[in-house]
């Protein structure tokens, strides 16, 4: 069992690693705007897809109506609605950053 010291580094990684997709996801809409669904473009949509696919959790409405739309960019579409990405965006960022009483005992 992992004590208070490696729990926080742990959920620190973790939160990055959600950023770093997140940001991602962000930046997909302007890349296919630019190139296209192209294969790099394709595979950046089949990583978001696996990752959240684990991730997503509580906001499975949101990932449910994004994740057609990434699909479709799997597939060779190159449309990403907008503010399905900012709503399911905003929504990870307010869940991983709210504080949670579990955690919180550990930080201190």
């Amino acid at each position: 069992m992992r004590d208070s010291h490696t729990r926080l580094p742990a959920l620190q990684d973790s939160a990055f690693r959600i950023e770093e997709r997140l940001g991602a996801l962000e930046n997909l809409a302007e890349r296919l705007a630019n190139r296209g669904a192209d294969r790099g473009t394709q595979t950046i949509a089949k990583d978001l897809l696996r990752f959240f696919e684990r991730e997503h959790g509580t906001m499975h409405d949101l990932w449910s109506a994004l994740r057609g739309g990434l699909e479709g960019v799997v597939h060779g579409q190159a449309r990403l609605d907008v503010e399905q990405v900012a709503r399911f965006s905003w929504s990870c960022r307010r869940h991983l950053y709210r504080p949670q009483p579990a955690v919180l005992r550990f930080a201190t």
